[in-house]
């Protein structure tokens, strides 16, 4: 059988194929049974197995299905057309008939009989199965949805171990990012591969209806060769009909249960049970419709994210009314999740229930704090009255600033302060949106400490007393965040660790310690950094947390990680990965996505960069709410530089120099650096050294020794030798390994000590600093060459090796090689080929002392005295 039956790209799970060809490639009398939900690609898998088996196999394929399910060997009859009833009234002639076909169509063959469906098998047929697989007459592939559900004598084949079992789930969230790049024949950006995999459960089947749905309908888009998300997933009436009909056998008991926890997103399982049937939900938690959360108090939700919004969708207005009611006299004082109050509040605007502004205010603020900056505009466009209160108008901007209409979040701002009116509070959440707002804009960002003047203000002293009101204490956060987004470090630790100690709320306390900890780690105080970051870190993990507050706190502790060399933990939070559904975790997967190409920038492996700085790039061109575009193409500027993509690199840091906006000083700095770099090796490294040093004067300036010390590094490792003094000694006033490389590397250089720049080479490497490591190598092997320490040279140049193949091929060589002449690089490449020194006299037409003679040379020039330490030399 030569025929293909695989249809599209195949992606990933060749272990599973290879698994599946494994066990139907035995011998005859066995097979494999495939087992998983509707939709992950049994098929598919089994086809692909069966494709590449079918060289040596002919193979014969039948389908259950509930139309011939009640049918005496109702799936088997497609075998015996033509053949008269009696056959089937008869099991001895039917399994001769059975027998005789099956032995026709092989050929002498082995013949693989596969199965789909095989739940819907009946008694009989299952019977027949089993008879021809313990005949030894046809090898077995059978593909089921519930082991279970297949009839005894089907089970009894995998029992008595003459069938291999083969669970088969949905795609991760890797499988899906690759699957969706080979559909698209393009890479996706995390965000995107992140929403999709996340409606889909990574469900193979929803995710190919759900991947046409959003093309179509263009909220996925082709961004310079990049696939991103470009708005809200939609859903065609394909998938809303695919999923509905996975529903189509459940009771009128279980519907409603499912309908009353679709339409409340999450809600206490205590308040589900008391709503809805306690049977329903015990069998819906049983089918795999709906999961409990291990909260307190236990909250249970519809397990896959689209289901509940298709659910949502087709229930109709009155029945929606009719449930949001049952709800809502259930609930009596018993406390709702804020997502659930949110979704009930939504269903109330759904069914024309008229809310009061007071209620709409709450769900927006609320709405606002779960990063749910539409659901809250929705909300507000239903506040009764042309006058908007001042409440209201404080909601609005936050929101259409979170969405990035900054003009609009103006006009909003400009109209509540002639408006006037409000609480102390409103006045003050005022001043603060406008101070946001300013910082965020390139010509008025200078203005946005005059946008905080007034009572409890100051950005500097010992902080708020006991008791101090929520107002003052928010107006002194923001001054103190705002001194640290302009740089000015010097001077707010005392107002920061107070408020981390005194806030008057948990939100305003975590908020200030994070704020502590990118102060004291970009000071230099690493280690009190780290400490404090353990201590925020559980913090993150308590429910009360609002998702605002854990996206604005995770990022400040990254970024400060990540510039002042605290990499390990860089990885640690990297590894813990996406998050699911929801608009906060969407933008964390492109945080992540960023920050993770920006590492690998940082240590030199332009090839791992750019896997991840390139769909960043393109995603924030469509979506940058927090300003992120700025680095993310200056760190791609660099990346193609060191890839020697010259065009590519000149392009990125064009629009590096073309981003509005205005981001804080921290990333600004930290982008100009990596531009600086990549000017470095595309134009001039002497004044790319000029940049950086002045650089690390301004940061020297503002207190952020930490990243002075990472700006004079990269001029020193340019060449900038004058500077290695300086080097040393903001090295010393810094913690961390980060600051250990710079001082041995900085000391080793200034003594011309090897000794110790190995010992800042091993650190580096540990680091995983491979860019570093590099240049660390070469100038140790440039020492070691000039004092003719043949060891240190040896260890220098496995480093160098080893630093070259982790990153991505880089030439950590060059230096050496140039060196040579062009016939002593001949003889050179036909030494690591292996030939002998007259095979290259012959190749070359001269005399072996002639080749003797280059080889003489080549071992002089690179400080070597054998073939093997030739070819370790210019292995890579």
């Amino acid at each position: 059988m030569t025929a293909s039956y695989a249809r599209g790209p195949f992606v990933g799970r060749a272990a599973l194929v290879e698994e599946l060809i494994e066990a139907v490639g035995r011998q005859r009398g066995r097979g494999a049974i495939l087992v998983g939900p509707a939709g992950v690609g049994k098929t598919s898998l089994a086809l692909r197995a069966l494709e590449q088996a079918s060289d040596k196999a002919a193979v014969v394929r039948v389908h259950g299905s509930s139309a011939v399910s009640g049918l005496s060997y109702g799936a088997l009859r497609s075998l015996l057309q033509g053949a008269s009833p009696e056959v089937f009234e008869q099991p001895v002639l039917l399994m001769r008939a059975l027998t005789k076909q099956l032995q026709a169509r092989g050929n002498g063959k082995q013949v693989i009989l596969f199965v789909d469906n095989a739940q819907q098998l009946d008694d009989l047929g299952a019977m027949a199965l089993r008879q021809l697989v313990i005949a030894g007459t046809v090898t077995l592939l059978a593909v089921c949805e519930d082991l279970p559900k297949v009839r005894g004598e089907l089970m009894s084949l995998w029992r008595d171990g003459l069938l291999t079992r083969i669970d088969v789930g949905p795609f991760d969230l890797a499988e899906t990012t690759d699957w969706l790049a080979a559909h698209l024949g393009a890479p996706v950006s995390r965000a995107a591969a992140q929403a999709l995999w996340d409606a889909s459960s990574g469900n193979p089947l929803l995710l190919k209806m759900l991947l046409q749905a959003q093309v179509d309908a263009r909220t996925l888009v082709d961004e310079q060769g990049v696939w991103v998300l470009a708005g809200t997933l939609v859903h065609s009436p394909q998938i809303v009909h695919t999923v509905m009909a996975t529903l189509g056998q459940l009771s009128l008991s279980e519907k409603r249960a499912l309908e009353t926890a679709a339409l409340s997103q999450a809600l206490p399982l205590e308040l589900l049970l008391q709503s809805t049937d306690r049977r329903a939900v015990d069998s819906l938690q049983t089918k795999g419709l709906l999961q409990v959360e291990r909260t307190a108090p236990p909250l249970v939700r519809v397990k896959r994210s689209l289901t509940a919004e298709v659910i949502r969708g087709q229930i109709p207005p009155g029945r929606r009314q009719e449930l949001r009611e049952g709800l809502m006299e259930a609930m009596g004082s018993a406390a709702v999740p804020a997502v659930g109050t949110l979704a009930l509040t939504s269903c109330a605007l759904d069914c024309a229930v008229e809310l009061d502004a007071e209620t709409l205010i709450t769900a927006a603020r609320l709405a606002n704090r779960l990063d749910e900056p539409r659901n809250a505009l929705r909300f507000l466009a239903a506040v009764p009255g042309q006058d908007q209160p001042a409440a209201a108008l404080v909601e609005k901007a936050a929101a259409l600033l979170a969405v990035g209409e900054n003009a609009a979040a103006a006009n909003v701002l400009a109209h509540a302060e002639r408006a006037g009116g409000g609480t102390a509070l409103d006045a003050v959440q005022l001043r603060i949106l406008r101070s946001r707002l300013l910082r965020a804009s390139t010509e008025g960002w200078r203005d946005a400490a005059s946008a905080l003047a007034g009572p409890g203000a100051e950005e500097r002293g010992a902080g708020p007393v006991d008791g101090q009101d929520e107002g003052t204490s928010l107006l002194q956060l923001a001054g103190l965040e705002l001194a640290a987004y302009q740089g000015r470090y010097t001077d707010i630790e005392d107002g920061l660790f107070t408020l981390f100690t005194r806030g008057c709320t948990a939100d305003i306390r975590l908020r200030a310690g994070a704020l502590l900890f990118e102060t004291w780690a970009i000071s230099g105080l690493q280690g009190k950094a780290e400490r404090l970051a353990v201590d925020l870190s559980v913090q993150l993990e308590r429910p009360e947390v609002l998702p605002h507050t854990r996206h604005e706190v995770q990022a400040r502790l990254f970024t400060a990680f990540l510039t002042t060399g605290i990499w390990e933990q860089c990885d640690r939070s990297l590894a813990a990965g996406a998050g699911s559904a929801g608009v906060a975790d969407l933008r964390q997967a492109t945080a992540n996505q960023l920050w993770e190409g920006v590492l690998q920038a940082y240590r030199g492996n332009a090839e791992r960069a750019l896997e991840h700085l390139r769909p960043a790039v393109s995603q924030l061109r469509v979506t940058d709410p927090d300003g992120s575009l700025l680095l993310a193409t200056a760190a791609a500027g660099y990346a193609y530089a060191l890839a020697g993509e010259k065009n590519l690199s000149l392009d990125c840091l064009g629009e590096f120099k073309r981003c509005g906006g205005h981001a804080s000083w921290l990333v600004r700095s930290t982008a100009r650096y990596f531009a600086t770099l990549a000017s470095a090796e595309l134009a001039s490294r002497e004044l790319a050294i000029e940049r950086l040093v002045a650089q690390a004067d301004a940061a020297r300036e503002r207190g952020a020794i930490a990243q002075e010390l990472r700006l004079l590094s990269g001029a020193v490792r340019l060449g900038g030798l004058e500077w290695v003094a300086r080097l040393a000694g903001v090295a010393h006033e810094n913690q961390g390994h980060f600051a250990q490389i710079c001082l041995l590397y900085a000391s080793g250089l200034e003594n011309s000590n090897p000794g110790q720049l190995l010992r800042a080479l091993q650190t580096a490497t540990v680091l995983a600093d491979d860019g570093f490591a590099g240049d660390i190598a070469r100038a140790t092997a440039d020492m070691a060459k000039e004092t003719g320490d043949r060891d240190t040279l040896h260890t220098a140049r496995q480093f160098l090796q080893a630093s070259a193949r982790r990153c991505g091929g880089v030439d950590l060589l060059h230096g050496d090689i140039q060196i040579l002449t062009a016939r002593e690089l001949e003889v050179a490449a036909d030494v690591i080929s292996g030939a002998s020194n007259r095979a290259i006299a012959a190749k070359m037409n001269v005399s072996v002392r002639t080749v003797e003679g280059h080889l003489y040379k080549i071992y002089g020039k690179l400080n070597i005295t054998s073939r093997a330490e030739l070819r370790e030399v210019l292995a890579s």
